[in-house]
């Protein structure tokens, strides 16, 4: 079922999700998945969002090693969120950042000004 639905669908309280890779348009399609993001995009990532959610699909070398782009990710977006749940299904892992480094940083420093 493609994105779109459940984001037509979707009732929380906070805003909707917003897919920032691939984000070519209104909607996606099949072209969205032939690349990789550049390692330029993958830093930029955290100083605009405080929570992240990935999913990777086909992620492996032909060896069975996690391939490069996922190796950038995970020491990328581990450096800069305190938080990482990871969910596997068959083929797909879908991993969550969430508590933004710089966040909590400033949290303290505000903490320690009162």
């Amino acid at each position: 079922m493609p994105y779109e639905f459940y984001k037509s669908v979707y009732t929380g309280r906070g805003p909707e999700p917003t897919v920032i890779y691939p984000a070519r348009g209104d909607r996606i399609d099949y072209r969205d998945f032939m690349g990789k993001p550049s390692q330029e995009f993958l830093q930029s990532v955290p100083a605009h969002y405080d929570r992240v959610w990935v999913v990777l699909k086909n992620n492996q070398t032909k060896t069975g090693d996690v391939d490069s782009t996922t190796l950038v990710l995970s020491r990328l977006l581990g450096t800069n969120y305190a938080t990482r749940q990871d969910t596997s299904f068959p083929g797909i892992e879908v991993r969550f950042y969430g508590e933004r480094r710089a966040a909590i940083a400033n949290q303290a420093t505000s903490a320690g000004e009162r």
